[in-house]
């Protein structure tokens, strides 16, 4: 049971590093593991995904002290639109699963959830806090 366990977490563990979302569990006895890969994908993805939107969102604002950017925190990676907006949709799928908690959200990126949503491409207003 074991070895049937850890396979399934790794089959959804790719599935969702390939951008496959929905999942077709069989039997309940997957819905554990299923639970687990989600929560631990999105956990592990949260410092990173954060880091880049953050990066994104100072990019795209200039201070009026900084009009030549110096004071704006280096990234390893140059972002686009498209990019903050799956970021941002990384993090509220996170936020929609249990796995990311709101205040955490905000707090590391900085970003308060209705501009997280508007990042993301969401409608405002069908996003709520809790």
């Amino acid at each position: 049971m074991r070895a049937g366990w850890t396979n399934h977490m790794r089959l959804v563990r790719r599935s969702l590093e390939r951008g496959f979302y929905q999942g077709w569990d069989l039997h309940p006895a997957q819905l554990p593991t299923r639970y687990a890969a989600t929560f631990e994908f999105f956990r592990s993805g949260l410092e990173s995904a954060v880091e880049r939107l953050r990066a994104y969102a100072l990019k795209s604002r200039v201070p009026a002290d900084d009009p030549e950017g110096v004071l704006r925190t280096p990234t390893r990676v140059q972002d686009e639109p498209a990019t903050a907006r799956a970021m941002a949709a990384f993090l509220l799928r996170g936020l929609d699963c249990g796995a990311l908690t709101d205040a955490e959200v905000a707090t590391a990126s900085g970003l308060n959830l209705n501009k997280l949503t508007e990042l993301a491409g969401r409608p405002v207003e069908k996003r709520k806090a809790g």
